[in-house]
């Protein structure tokens, strides 16, 4: 069903249909736990106000908040295909049910974890069991991922070999926000 949808709302936007009444007023961000838990970031000041900032945008549909760490120039990766603005990718995919604001906010209230992803800096990422090989994810990594994901998902990402759900990227060094992607 939902790809004929999205099919649907495609066409509509392509025939000069305006979604923005529906895109305005569509964000899961509001179902999400309101609260952070205390994490340790090191005192990376830089890191921890993208981290708040980016929580409290999800779960108060704050566009304006979000736009100010998308604008022009960013470096944010949203996809693995052809480039589109993040704003427009979210407010499409809430339009249709995909629910990203409502998993933004949920993946990081998930522990993270630290990498150099092979780039000069460090990242901080959510959440950690994206880290790694599924089989070398703690249990308790594992089970942090609930309830955004059934056991069913799991074991998908247990057959796949790795996690390939939402995962949240910041800059370590000067707090970018650098990924929120799926997939792989």
């Amino acid at each position: 069903v939902r790809p004929q949808l999205i099919a649907a709302v495609d066409e509509a936007r392509d025939l000069g249909w305006h979604w923005d009444l529906i895109l305005n007023e569509t964000c899961s961000g509001t179902m999400a736990d309101p609260s952070l838990p205390d994490q340790l970031l090191e005192d990376n000041r830089p890191v921890i106000s993208t981290w708040d900032d980016l929580h409290h945008a999800a779960v108060t549909c704050d566009w304006e908040l979000l736009a100010d760490y998308v604008q022009d120039g960013s470096n944010i990766r949203v996809t693995f295909g052809e480039p589109i603005h993040p704003l427009e990718l979210w407010r499409y995919e809430e339009a249709i049910g995909y629910q990203p604001m409502y998993y933004l906010a949920e993946i990081l209230r998930r522990p993270h974890t630290v990498t150099d992803m092979d780039t000069p800096n460090l990242t901080y990422v959510w959440p950690s069991a994206f880290i790694g090989e599924w089989d070398q994810v703690a249990e308790a990594d594992r089970q942090a991922l609930k309830p955004l994901y059934t056991e069913a998902d799991l074991q998908e990402f247990a057959q796949w070999g790795g996690y390939f759900g939402y995962r949240v990227g910041i800059d370590g060094n000067t707090g970018e926000w650098v990924f929120f992607l799926q997939g792989d």
